[in-house]
């Protein structure tokens, strides 16, 4: 099966989208609001709402990053992603975290920034 540059099940699915970055939303919303994250032992996690499950935050994170960067190589979509791999580093080694680093990855997810992933919008609850 020959596919386009672009995907199409991605661009007509935008539920996907928002079942990958509601978790990290989720995240940010309670850091901002009382600082705290999820954890078992020395690990961060976020528990994902379907199904109940919780994950390795720092690693979903870097699965995110890793996505976009393929993005980019493969369909030419250009997606900033420092702020991410910078907020990942930060959980994974036990750094405070600033709410300019939640400002900017806000700024890099693509929910909010629709003109990236225009599909992502329609699922936007805010």
């Amino acid at each position: 099966m020959n596919r386009r540059t672009y995907d199409p099940l991605l661009k007509h699915q935008p539920w996907r989208i928002f079942a990958v970055f509601h978790p990290l939303e989720s995240v940010l919303d309670r850091l901002e609001r009382d600082g705290t994250v999820d954890t078992v032992g020395r690990q961060i996690v976020f528990r994902e709402e379907s199904a109940g499950e919780l994950y390795d935050l720092p690693a979903a994170l870097r699965g995110v990053i890793e996505f976009h960067q393929l993005a980019e190589v493969k369909y030419g979509i250009e997606g900033e992603t420092s702020s991410m791999e910078k907020f990942a580093n930060k959980l994974q080694y036990g750094m405070p975290v600033f709410e300019q680093d939640l400002a900017a990855v806000r700024e890099n997810i693509p929910r909010a920034n629709a003109r990236r992933w225009p599909c992502a919008s329609a699922r936007r609850r805010r």
